[in-house]
C-alpha cells in the first residue's frame, strides 16, 4: 500500500510462561478503512504459532476505495459515494523453516458507485467478488481467485474473472477479459489533469492453462 495512513488502537494480554499475545478489541484504521482483529499470537520457541481473525466494521464502499490515493488525496471528502463491501479472513497454524500458517481472504463489492461532484459520468455498478485461500503449511498451496470483476464508467462496460493455482511452482491460469470502453470516458468519471486519453477498446478474451505451456512454446 502506497501513502496510506496507519491508525491503531490494541488491547492485549500476555502470558509470559507461554509468551502468549491475546488480542482483545483491536481496531487498526487504513485511510477510512477501519478493520478489527481477534485472535492470539504465541512464540514459546522457534515456532511462531497463531489463530487470527479479522473483518471490516464498516461496510461502505468509500472507506474501501479510501485506499486508492488518486482518490483519497483529491477532493475525497466530496466524493458522491454508494454500495458495499464486505473483507473477512483468518490466518491460521505455525510460521517455523519452509511452514506457514494457513490462511483464506476474502472481499466482496456490491454495487459499488462514485462520482466526483464537478465532473459528468461515475464510476459505478463495481462488483467484486474475490478470495485467497491456502488451507495448507505450504506457499505452493495458495489459490487466487476473482469470479467477479466489473465496473461501468460512463458509457464503458468492463468485466472479467480469473482463478491461479500452484503460484510458486508451475501457475495454473484461467482469465477472462471482457472490456468496450471509450477511453475519453475515463475522464469524465476520474480527474486526469494534464493527461489526454481518447480511442476505443473493444475485447473479448480467455486463456487458460499453465506456464509451462507457455515457456515450452
Amino acid at each position: 500500500l502506497n501513502r496510506v495512513h496507519l491508525a491503531s488502537d490494541f488491547g492485549m494480554e500476555l502470558n509470559q510462561e507461554q509468551f502468549k499475545f491475546t488480542f482483545t478489541d483491536n481496531t487498526v484504521k487504513l485511510n477510512d478503512l477501519g478493520l478489527q482483529f481477534s485472535g492470539w499470537v504465541a512464540m514459546p520457541d522457534e515456532a511462531i504459532d497463531m489463530d487470527l481473525q479479522f473483518n471490516s466494521p464498516n461496510n461502505s464502499f468509500k472507506s474501501l476505495i479510501s485506499l486508492i490515493p488518486a482518490l483519497y488525496y483529491q477532493d475525497f471528502e466530496s466524493l458522491k459515494t454508494s454500495g458495499e463491501f464486505k473483507v473477512d479472513g483468518m490466518l491460521k497454524g505455525q510460521m517455523v523453516d519452509d511452514d506457514y500458517p494457513s490462511f483464506d481472504f476474502n472481499l466482496m463489492v456490491r454495487e459499488g458507485f462514485f462520482q466526483y461532484p464537478d465532473l459528468p459520468s461515475a464510476v459505478e455498478r463495481v462488483n467484486i467478488d474475490f478470495n485467497a485461500n491456502n488451507p495448507t503449511s505450504k506457499l505452493e498451496g495458495t489459490e487466487l481467485s476473482a469470479s467477479r470483476m466489473e465496473a461501468q464508467i460512463a458509457g464503458s462496460q468492463l468485466s472479467g474473472s480469473f482463478q491461479l493455482k500452484d503460484p510458486l511452482g508451475d501457475p495454473n491460469f484461467a482469465f477472462l477479459s471482457k472490456v468496450k470502453a471509450n477511453l475519453a470516458d475515463i475522464a469524465k468519471a476520474v480527474p486526469m489533469e494534464g493527461y489526454e486519453m481518447g480511442g476505443n477498446i473493444d475485447m473479448d478474451m480467455y486463456a487458460s492453462g499453465r506456464m509451462s505451456m507457455i515457456d515450452n512454446e
